[in-house]
């Protein structure tokens, strides 16, 4: 990046086109392209200003003497791999002093400990559903094997993992209400996979199989440690912030966790799961109360 510019003419800083996030003296918040204008925030001599990310979740933060800013809750893009503190003076004789920390005037026990979880209202799809399977409930949420057969049947949901947001935690968990011997809960391409056959073989596919071994990608992870059977639930989630894939079963995260390269987006990854017998039966749950507390994140 060219020192002699206003940093954000260049790719990786905050202003105007960049790719990045700044804080401008005249009250403009800026990420990437946009820049909001906030002028009750301008900052002048003798001022502390402050600029951070929670890495979790990617909210930014923006503080002024001690106080947390509040402009409309701005996330921070994925957009490039490192970033680095800056500082941009416009006239000569300008000066300022940085804090690195640990001692700052603003304190981070202000910030709420919470998790942006990203729920949307979601049933199996009953256009995404073997012939061999069927949707029941009010909500649309069990789904039974009831067909006599021992081949693997499967089932999408309606709404896809959200990629479009750049944080918050995409969640959902199955209940096992039975299962003779096996089944699979787990997010997928929809358009590329068939409803009949073992889809965890496929590229875009992460799964927890009840025999204990988790897939990414088509590719068998192992740890036949944590089988689930009648009466367990399991969920898998994604943090968007961060890509990371996580498993849990009764309420309790696995220690299993993989980061993916990307989210696939054209096309999406759906929830869904698979029946591999007759009589198996399983219920979902989309939220917003689950057996696993996502707070534990923090």
């Amino acid at each position: 990046m060219p020192l002699e510019q206003f940093a954000g003419q260049s790719n990786g800083c905050g202003y105007r086109i960049s790719k990045g996030c700044g804080y401008r003296s005249d009250g403009l918040f800026c990420i990437d392209n946009f820049c909001w204008d906030y002028i009750k925030a301008e900052f002048s001599r003798g001022d502390v200003v402050g600029l951070g990310i929670n890495l979790a979740t990617r909210r930014l933060i923006f503080t002024k003497n001690g106080q947390q800013l509040d402009p409309s809750d701005l996330f921070f893009p994925p957009s490039a791999d490192r970033l680095f503190p800056c500082v941009s003076l416009g006239s000569p004789g300008d000066k300022i002093e940085a804090n690195f920390g640990p001692n700052f005037e603003f304190s981070f026990l202000t910030i709420p400990k919470t998790v942006p979880i990203s729920l949307q209202k979601n049933s199996w799809d009953s256009f995404a559903c073997h012939s061999d399977l069927e949707i029941t409930g009010a909500e649309q949420l069990v789904v039974n094997y009831k067909k006599e057969g021992d081949e693997w049947r499967t089932v999408f949901a309606k709404c896809a993992v959200p990629v479009t947001c750049c944080a918050g935690i995409f969640y959902f968990e199955t209940k096992i209400v039975s299962m003779r011997m096996r089944s699979i809960i787990g997010l997928a391409i929809k358009q590329q996979n068939s409803l009949a056959g073992r889809i965890t073989i496929c590229r875009g596919t992460f799964s927890y199989e009840s025999d204990g071994d988790c897939s990414t990608e088509g590719r068998n992870r192992g740890n036949r440690r944590r089988k689930f059977d009648d009466g367990d639930t399991v969920g898998i989630g994604i943090n968007l912030a961060n890509r990371q894939l996580f498993f849990t079963k009764n309420g309790q995260r696995m220690a299993m966790t993989f980061v993916l390269d990307s989210l696939p987006s054209d096309p999406p990854l759906f929830p869904f799961v698979s029946l591999g017998d007759s009589g198996d039966k399983i219920e979902a749950n989309f939220g917003p109360n689950f057996k696993f507390d996502l707070a534990t994140f923090l």
